[in-house]
């Protein structure tokens, strides 16, 4: 047999060709894995490693398994299987990230050079068997690894659909020449099988054991293998699988139930009212949980520490029985639960390991004991049984010298061990492990719970600009870098009883997991905490989350904006899609009235204004005055007028609202909402019945709001700047700013400008009263200020800066580049470069900003000379939705919001808005932003009350925190997930 590596390379042009624009991955403990458009050329070239690490093994077979096991139906991956069954040996981990991230024009170069220093014959045979899980692009990748196989001449074995534990069982049984069983699906299941049987005996229910198992196959071939099982099983267990044809892994598998602590969707529900017994395995079936909900309806979960527990304590009991001395060890990592750690030691005597995170580090631990048991918490593990241990049982099965109880205790043992995989974590295995032990204890479930109480925990992310700077040691346990990081880790875990708390880079992405358990789960938390902001704080942290090289974006985000008030989320986001062409947003407003959704309808408007109507300088200007003076320059009343016709000819026109602004989708909107949108659009014109006297309802809104202390207004608005706002890290906000808004209301203040006109986007509860309208007042905030939202902060450090305490800049000169910022990216799609020029610099200045000419009578001068009658600039990818202002209270309740929103921002004063029941609006993934009273005038006690609040409603929710809300950092924004989500 010759091999012409020239054949190698074109294969891959013809077929398998790697992109330029493929970035670099890496071959970790799950092999490769990806989005599964990404990985064709990943598949073929994993199939020429598999040829070659088959003629480097003496032509043994290798395995390759195409699965993405827990992970999204629309990820995928590969793994190479070595010939007892193992991981891929640690060295070949290398050569396979080189072979993968080399150009197609090196690769055989590559080949070559792996045959030569693995000093590799290509006359000899190559034998490999390739697996596949349920997922609809498996087969096309599978070819791709079998066309691998064959430009090497290699053999191919293709099994088809099966578990990842089967094949590796397939390979072992080859590679040992049948002693391990047959490499078949019927030789597994039939090895299985028969050893379960023998084990369970005649006695059906003994005890509190019930013959009744509802199993989650997590809509992958976990579910499939399950129903073959059933029918050879006899009714010798009783299993009713749900979950075996929807989308795998989705709201289901045991990664979902470990993770997000809760039972997966379609659970039967006889299950949760019985107490039934419930397992979950993952996508591939290498992975299972137990779990159960109690009499009080609450969800109690028995996972990998649980199930290595029940096992090992068995295993001991057998093996003391029958009298044969072996080394018993039981190998954890650093996640197990301390309590579980604490039982096995004292109370069960067996020894305990504790290794680096990672499969492969447990396996290779537990092959140093006679018979080593391993789990993951996520419920990934087996037992390993030495040669030792199994002539010693087997020899003491057939001692004469040693009592009848004796000899079957050592059969018995010899049929766990045929019940075993011992080749990798298999879930059907070690779920018929746990039926073994469970009937032969005549327990149920919550007397498995009883043996031990779990220690409360919590596992955090903290971002960091890179994870590199922090190394660990001792399995993962101990810091050494950054120096002193450990030693001040230590003397927080010192505060907590029983706390125990590390720190772990993770190996593919710029962020360290914070794991914190205590006695309590309030102290778990605040220890978790605690511990996050330390590593936050010595090294590097970041807030924001930067999608790792295998990671993709959706292909559409829904956001639900719950009483914003303001654009400017939707404008953040917009300003930065020219980034992410291919993600699609769609924004959907949810306001209680509807003059907020008219004004976000105009803000916007200005936002994407056609250039040749409006300069950047002019947009910028225009903006801040319409979105933050009570009183405006004529010309923007001008402009409010024009646009106000423009806007009701879009809402009332379906046809010229999709020529002119197809980014608007006002479909929900009622008739009569929009006959409401249509009179403050009117409203809005210049007529001299439309009067507005926004300055007379300022007047009244301060009057009641400070009482007696009107006449000391002065002294109360500083009280509130420097002891509340300021203070609450507001710092940007002058004085000189702050004082004249809280007089005029008008915040945004330039010399050249002069501002007179009523801002008619303030009128709340118009009514129509003949030619003119009736108004209620004026809405929007009257003690904050506009400053917040575009003013508190930038990416010029320098316009942060003060001396003496008093700025260089103020919040309305970093509003205006930041708002500069937004419209450039907007209108030119590519980055804005700073320019100190492009904005003003008044910080030090006290300007005169003369008396107040208020106009309040309606402009009816023709001010109108051009009409601002183009369309909006395009956004292809934005889609803002304007809800009915009756959804806002009834949205938990509406069909067509189940399950829709990826993202959902909750304003402060819309918190008591939500209803129970509002999480049904909500993706599995979704994150919920609330936002805080932080940067507000409110006092620390009721900012606290507030926050308090959120935290109450995430707890109810089962959320778990995104970002680490550190003891000594306020946020204006709190992030959540639920609990164990990405």
């Amino acid at each position: 047999m010759s091999v012409n590596l020239r054949s190698v390379f074109a294969f891959a042009k013809e077929y398998h060709q790697k992109k330029e624009s493929q970035k670099d991955i890496q071959y970790g403990t799950a092999g490769f894995r990806s989005h599964a458009d990404n990985l064709d050329y990943v598949m073929y070239r994993m199939g020429l490693l598999a040829a070659l690490r088959s003629r480097a093994k003496a032509s043994q077979a290798i395995g390759v398994m195409i699965t993405a096991s827990h992970n999204p139906e629309h990820d995928n991956g590969v793994k190479l299987i070595d010939p007892l069954g193992e991981m891929l040996e640690q060295r070949w981990e290398q050569l396979a990230t080189d072979l993968v991230n080399v150009p197609d024009s090196g690769l055989e170069a590559q080949v070559a050079k792996i045959c030569e220093d693995e000093q590799i014959d290509n006359n000899e045979p190559a034998k490999v068997f390739v697996g596949m899980d349920t997922r609809y692009h498996s087969p096309q990748l599978s070819r791709a690894v079998v066309n691998g196989i064959l430009a090497l001449k290699g053999t191919v074995t293709e099994f088809g659909i099966v578990t990842t534990p089967m094949l590796h069982y397939f390979v072992t049984c080859t590679n040992t020449q049948n002693a391990y069983g047959l490499p078949t699906e019927e030789g597994y299941m039939g090895k299985l099988i028969a050893a379960f049987k023998a084990l369970r005996g005649e006695q059906a229910e003994p005890g509190n054991y019930r013959n009744q198992l509802y199993y989650d196959g997590a809509n992958g071939v976990g579910s499939l293998k399950m129903l073959g099982f059933i029918k050879k099983l006899n009714g010798a267990l009783n299993v009713k699988v749900f979950n075996s044809n929807g989308k795998i892994n989705f709201k289901c598998g045991a990664d979902f139930v470990k993770t997000n602590h809760r039972v997966p969707e379609g659970l039967p529900e006889e299950a949760a009212l019985a107490s039934g017994r419930c397992c979950s395995v993952d996508g591939d079936a290498d992975r299972v949980v137990y779990y159960f909900t109690d009499k009080e309806g609450t969800f109690r979960l028995l996972d990998g520490d649980r199930i290595a527990t029940l096992l090992a304590g068995y295993l001991k009991d057998l093996i003391e029985q029958c009298g044969v001395q072996l080394e018993m060890g039981l190998v954890q990592t650093a996640y197990a639960n301390g309590a579980s750690t604490d039982y096995i030691v004292n109370r069960m005597k067996i020894p305990v390991s504790c290794t680096r995170t990672g499969v492969k580090h447990l396996h290779h631990k537990a092959l140093e004991y006679d018979v080593g048991v391993y789990f993951e918490a996520n419920g990934h593990g087996t037992i390993i049984y030495s040669e030792k241990a199994k002539q010693a049982i087997r020899a003491a099965s057939q001692d004469e010298s040693r009592t009848e109880e004796q000899r079957k205790t050592a059969a018995r043992l010899l049929q766990m061990i045929d019940l075993t995989n011992e080749t990798v974590g298999d879930a059907i295995s070690d779920m018929l492990l746990v039926e073994t032990v469970l009937h032969a204890k005549g327990w149920n479930l919550d007397d498995w719970l009883a043996s031990y109480t779990d220690l409360p925990n919590v596992l955090e992310k903290v971002y960091l600009a890179d994870r590199n700077v922090i190394t660990v040691t001792d399995a993962d346990r101990v810091v050494v870098a950054p120096a002193g990081l450990q030693d001040s880790i230590n003397e927080i875990v010192a505060k907590f009883p029983k706390g125990r708390s590390f720190v772990r880079p993770s190996g593919t992405e710029d962020i360290v997991r914070v794991y914190a358990e205590a006695d309590t789960r309030e102290n778990a938390v605040q220890l978790a905490f605690e511990v996050a902001n330390l590593v936050f704080d010595q090294a590097g942290g970041q807030y924001q989350k930067k999608l790792s090289a295998d990671e993709s974006l959706p292909e559409s985000l829904n956001i639900l904006l719950f009483g914003s008030g303001d654009p400017r989320h939707i404008l953040a986001t917009a300003s930065q899609l020219f980034l992410h062409p291919g993600l699609k947003v769609n924004v959907y407003l949810a306001e209680g009235c509807i003059e907020l959704l008219a004004r976000h309808m105009v803000l916007l408007a200005v936002a994407f204004e056609d250039p040749e109507l409006l300069s950047l300088k002019g947009k910028t200007h225009l903006f801040m005055d319409l979105f933050g003076n009570n009183l405006i320059r004529p010309f923007s009343s001008a402009y409010l007028s024009s646009k106000a016709k423009e806007l009701t000819d879009i809402i009332t026109d379906a046809e010229y609202a999709q020529r002119q602004a197809p980014m608007f989708n006002y479909e929900t909107l009622r008739y009569k909402e929009r006959d409401q949108l249509e009179n403050v659009f009117r409203f809005w014109t210049n007529a001299p019945e439309h009067v507005f006297n926004i300055a007379r309802y300022w007047e009244d809104r301060l009057r009641v709001q400070l009482g007696e202390r009107y006449d000391h207004r002065n002294g109360a608005f500083d009280w509130d700047l420097q002891m509340r706002l300021r203070e609450n890290g507001a710092k940007q906000v002058c004085p000189q700013e702050y004082k004249h808004w809280r007089e005029t209301g008008i915040a945004f203040t330039f010399p050249e400008y002069e501002q007179s006109d009523p801002n008619k986007t303030f009128a709340v509860g118009l009514v129509r009263n003949g030619k003119g309208f009736l108004h209620r007042g004026s809405v929007g905030d009257n003690m904050t200020g506009p400053y917040i939202a575009f003013g508190h902060k930038c990416a010029e450090e320098r316009l942060s800066r003060s001396k003496h305490g008093v700025n260089d800049f103020r919040s309305t000169d970093v509003t205006e580049r930041n708002v500069l910022q937004i419209v450039y990216e907007i209108q030119n799609r590519k980055p804005y470069c700073f320019d100190p020029k492009d904005i003003h610099q008044y910080g030090a200045h006290q300007l005169d900003t003369g008396k107040n000419l208020n106009k309040h009578e309606a402009r009816t001068e023709s001010a109108e000379a051009i009409h601002y009658n183009k369309p909006l600039l395009r956004c292809e990818n934005l889609t803002i939705h304007f809800l009915s202002v009756d959804d806002v209270l009834r949205m938990h309740e509406m069909e067509r919001f189940a399950g829709k929103f990826d993202v959902v921002f909750v304003a402060s004063n819309y918190l008591g808005l939500v209803k129970d029941g509002f999480s049904r609006a909500w993706k599995e993934s979704c994150l919920v932003c609330f936002e805080t009273r932080q940067l507000t005038v409110f006092s620390k006690e009721e900012i606290k009350e507030h926050t308090d609040k959120i935290k109450a409603f995430a707890q109810k929710e089962s959320l778990a925190a995104v970002t680490n809300f550190s003891i000594n950092k306020n946020h204006s924004v709190l992030l959540y997930k639920r609990a164990g989500n990405k």
